[in-house]
C-alpha cells in the first residue's frame, strides 16, 4: 500500500470515525433536548398547578367575603325594609287610631290591664279626653265612676293610667315603639 492509498484509507477512516462521533453526538444531543423538555414542561406543570391552587384559594376566600358582605347587606335592608313599613304603618293607622271609638277602645284595654279597685287616676291627652267626653254614653270616660286628667304633656292616642302600684303607660307612641322594637328583634332573630 502506498502512501496516497494508505492516506486515502486514513481519510476515509476519518470521515466514518468523524460521521459516527456526529451521529452519536446529534443523538445525546436529542436525549437531552428530549430530557431537558420533560424536565421542563414538568417544572412548568408543577408551577402551573401551584399557582392554579392559590388562584383557586384566592377565589374561595374573595367568594366567602362576598357571601358574608351580601349576608350583611341583607340583614341591613330587611332591617330598613321593615322601620319603612312599619312607618308608613303608623302613618296610615294614625288616623284611625284617632278616632274616638279607637281612643275609648285603646283605654278600655289599659283599664283591663289593672285592678279597677287599684287605679287612682287616667291621664289622656286633653283632646282626646274632650273627644271622649262628647262621644257620648257609649264611651269609657261616661260609664266608669274614674278621676279623668287631661294631660298635653301625652300626645295624643292611648293614656297613663296611675294605679296604687305604679303607673301603665299605654300610650300609642310608646305601643308602637314597643312593636317597633319587636320587629327589629325579630328581623335581627331570623338571621342568627
Amino acid at each position: 500500500m502506498d502512501k496516497v492509498e494508505f492516506d486515502r484509507q486514513v481519510n476515509l477512516a476519518k470521515q466514518e470515525a468523524i460521521r459516527a462521533i456526529q451521529v452519536e453526538a446529534e443523538a445525546i444531543k436529542s436525549k437531552a433536548h428530549e430530557a431537558g423538555f420533560a424536565a421542563g414542561l414538568k417544572k412548568s406543570e408543577d408551577q402551573a398547578a401551584q399557582r392554579h391552587a392559590e388562584l383557586f384559594k384566592q377565589v374561595e376566600q374573595l367568594g366567602q367575603r362576598l357571601l358574608a358582605q351580601c349576608k350583611q347587606d341583607q340583614l341591613i335592608l330587611e332591617t330598613e325594609a321593615a322601620a319603612i313599613a312599619f312607618e308608613v304603618l303608623c302613618k296610615l293607622a294614625s288616623q284611625r287610631l284617632l278616632q274616638p271609638d279607637a281612643i275609648d277602645a285603646m283605654v278600655r284595654e289599659a283599664l283591663g290591664h289593672v285592678n279597677q279597685r287599684g287605679i287612682l287616676a287616667v291621664r289622656l291627652n286633653g283632646d282626646d279626653l274632650a273627644m271622649l267626653q262628647q262621644y257620648g254614653d257609649r264611651s269609657t270616660v261616661s260609664a266608669l265612676p274614674l278621676q279623668w286628667l287631661a294631660d298635653d304633656t301625652l300626645p295624643r292616642g292611648g293614656c297613663v293610667v296611675e294605679t296604687t302600684l305604679g303607673e301603665l303607660d299605654a300610650r300609642l307612641d310608646h305601643q308602637l315603639e314597643q312593636l317597633a322594637k319587636v320587629l327589629r328583634t325579630s328581623v335581627r332573630g331570623d338571621k342568627q
